[in-house]
């Protein structure tokens, strides 16, 4: 048997282990009810694996804090903090000479995907959920094992065809700000190269899912006619209640989607079923 794997990377803020718990309960609920008939353990079928990144890049946050509000009491901890823990987030995530934070957290990445490989076992093809900031850290990631200008720290952790991206099929993205990483280079810059021309399943594809009320999230097809080859579409969302919409809470509403849940998970069942189950010819009468 063939598994499916997906890997998921949080956004910006603090996420502990146990972040997604509830998003994988959802897309594994759904998966298991498309591919029960044809598996005799549904819960064997897809290899799943959390990263968190927000320990890389909590540290310096907590430093820049203590040190700003050592000789006077600021105002507005709450919301200070705030902003640390999500602008620092995206600011820190740089090369920089002070910490390489961008190398330890593709380092982290590529170490988790080799644990994803691992579990998936050989041939398993590979969809990777991300939200926020976690959308650039993995389209970086991305760019640079296509233009080979992987840092040397993380060369030697690309150890397995996960890892290298080698079994790559699609891409979900969530309440993307790439849009506005673009705005560092000319025209917007060039999208990362998607399909692969080896993707092991048949018509890839990268959603880039978003909400309206989400401020931070933009579509991504009209960005060029590049974004509107690469990326197969724009899909609106309806993320958070009228609860949260009006509010910094409305960015984090794509974890309990189940419209987000279940386009991946029917996905990943094709995915399975296309590669598992054989389809027998109609019986006829000699």
């Amino acid at each position: 048997m063939v598994r499916v794997a997906l890997a998921v990377v949080h956004g910006i803020g603090s996420q502990e282990p146990g972040y997604a718990d509830g998003f994988l309960d959802l897309i594994r609920s759904r998966f298991a009810s498309r591919v029960r008939r044809a598996a005799g353990d549904p819960g064997d079928c897809l290899a799943a694996r959390v990263l968190v990144l927000s320990g890389i890049l909590r540290t310096p946050e907590r430093e820049l804090l203590s040190l700003t509000g050592r000789r006077r009491r600021l105002g507005w901890r709450f919301l200070r903090a705030f902003a640390a823990d999500y602008l620092g987030d995206a600011i820190a995530y740089q090369r920089t000479e002070r910490r390489d934070v961008y190398r330890e957290t593709h380092a982290l990445v590529a170490r988790e995907l080799n644990a994803l490989d691992a579990e998936a076992g050989p041939g398993a093809p590979l969809a990777l959920a991300a939200h926020s900031l976690g959308t650039i850290v993995l389209s970086n990631y991305i760019w640079d094992i296509q233009q080979g200008i992987v840092p040397p720290e993380v060369e030697p952790l690309l150890a397995t065809p996960t890892s290298r991206l080698e079994n790559l099929a699609h891409l979900y993205t969530m309440g993307s700000p790439l849009a506005l990483w673009t705005l560092r280079y000319p025209a917007f810059g060039r999208p990362i190269r998607f399909p692969s021309a080896r993707s092991p399943v048949p018509d890839p594809e990268w959603v880039n899912f978003l909400d309206d009320d989400d401020i931070v999230a933009y579509p991504l097809r009209g960005l060029s006619d590049a974004y509107a080859k690469t990326v197969t579409r724009d899909q609106f969302v309806s993320a958070c209640g009228w609860l949260i919409r009006w509010n910094p809470l409305s960015h984090i509403g794509y974890w309990s989607s189940k419209e987000v849940t279940r386009a991946i998970a029917d996905r990943l069942a094709r995915d399975w079923r296309a590669l598992n189950v054989t389809t027998r010819p109609p019986h006829t009468r000699p």
